[in-house]
């Protein structure tokens, strides 16, 4: 019986740790931003430029963007981007994206304080 109880128990613990950490996910609900990617120009100097925007009502913490896992990089549309970008509902950031054409931007992943939400594109 005593065996029994311990057996129990240690079940119940391992059951509610895996339901523990299945709670402390990292990933954002997909409709905290809306992000689109456009091509700015013309022709053959035409770039990407992904516009990221705030979807919440809560302020945003954006600790990093990542254009296809780091393979591409980016400017912002006006100026230099400095991490952390704090969004509030409605603010939009602007990345021209460099080392990458309009047709190899896959994916965007964008890291906040409160978790990371990925984005892919066709």
């Amino acid at each position: 019986m005593n065996n029994l109880f311990k057996n129990l128990s240690f079940a119940v613990l391992a059951f509610i740790s895996v339901l523990t950490l299945q709670g402390c996910s990292s990933s954002l609900d997909p409709d905290t931003f809306s992000v689109e990617l456009n091509e700015a120009g013309l022709y053959s100097w035409s770039t990407p430029v992904i516009s990221i925007r705030s979807n919440t009502a809560e302020p945003i913490e954006v600790t990093n963007v990542i254009v296809n896992n780091g393979q591409c990089s980016f400017i912002g549309h006006d100026r230099r981007i400095n991490f952390p970008l704090h969004f509030q509902m409605g603010q939009l950031a602007r990345l021209r994206i460099t080392k990458c054409s309009f047709a190899n931007v896959v994916q965007v992943d964008i890291e906040t304080t409160e978790g990371t939400v990925s984005y892919s594109f066709n």
